[in-house]
């Protein structure tokens, strides 16, 4: 039975890159973190982001989870909706039907659709995209030269074919984490809610380098903070995790009359998967 006096432990991990040629990350080095996971006996695990390009690299890392005793939520991140062209699948058929799919068929919870509950705790997640919000203050570009810029500098730019503006889909989702977020804060057995995301939300999340033009203009593509004034807004947030960056970041945030939000970026690199466990 469980101990309410006890918290909840959440081992949150992002950025896998799962290459079955070891190029990347390898299934050995997964496997291994999973183990280690599975030690630590969580109450639950959430996979936050780049698992891996194309649908059989994306399934063969979810396999590496499969024999977790507890729940596992998943988010995408941006390398898991790049065009897939040798599988034929376009970057709106992974993010609309067969990512999802995926996901339920290995068993596992799509946190894009649905909030985790464990006991008074909600997890609420979301890929999350950038809105350019997250560009250098000093950098006075408009959005269209921030979008023509994004071909130099990342990617995405001809890896993503989906039909919107980044702006346009950074909206699309905020638009359903607000929505599951106002879902578990308005759960009265809901005290605590860990917000997970691939694109960090927060300031302190990301990393400045004002000297560095190029990096100064790529954290347009690295970050939502308007998403992220709106997760703060919520009282019963308790803790953010994001990805995507590659750079480890831990901290905590103070909020105006509520409690503050710890924040963290999972230290995830190419061949040197990471997690971390948030306790609520």
């Amino acid at each position: 039975m469980d101990n309410p006096s006890q918290p909840v432990r959440i081992a949150i991990t992002a950025d896998l890159h799962y290459d079955p040629t070891g190029y990347l990350t390898s299934p050995s080095q997964i496997t291994a973190m999973v183990e280690q996971i599975a030690a630590e006996a969580p109450d639950a695990v959430i996979i936050a982001g780049d698992l891996g390009h194309g649908r059989a690299v994306f399934e063969g890392c979810l396999a590496c989870f499969a024999d977790l005793p507890m729940p596992v939520g998943v988010i995408t991140g941006n390398h898991d909706v790049w065009s897939d062209r040798k599988g034929g699948y376009s970057s709106l058929v992974l993010w609309k039907q067969l990512l999802p799919g995926v996901v339920k068929d290995a068993g596992f919870l799509w946190l894009e659709e649905e909030n985790l509950y464990l006991r008074h705790v909600a997890v609420v997640g979301s890929m999350v995209w950038y809105d350019y919000s997250a560009i250098d203050p000093g950098m006075s570009l408009s959005v269209g030269e921030i979008a023509t810029q994004k071909m130099n500098l990342n990617n995405d730019a001809i890896k993503i074919d989906w039909p919107y503006t980044d702006p346009e889909f950074a909206r699309i989702l905020e638009a359903g984490l607000v929505e599951r977020l106002a879902r578990a804060a308005g759960s009265d057995a809901v005290t605590d809610i860990l917000v997970v995301t691939h694109v960090p939300i927060l300031e302190e999340q990301l990393v400045r380098k004002p000297s560095y033009p190029q990096w100064a203009i790529s954290n347009a593509y690295f970050g939502n903070l308007t998403t992220g004034h709106k997760v703060l807004a919520e009282p019963k947030v308790r803790a953010v995790v994001s990805g995507h960056t590659h750079v480890g970041q831990h901290g905590s945030v103070r909020r105006v009359n509520s409690r503050p939000v710890s924040y963290t970026v999972v230290d995830s690199d190419y061949g040197r998967p990471e997690y971390v466990i948030v306790e609520l």
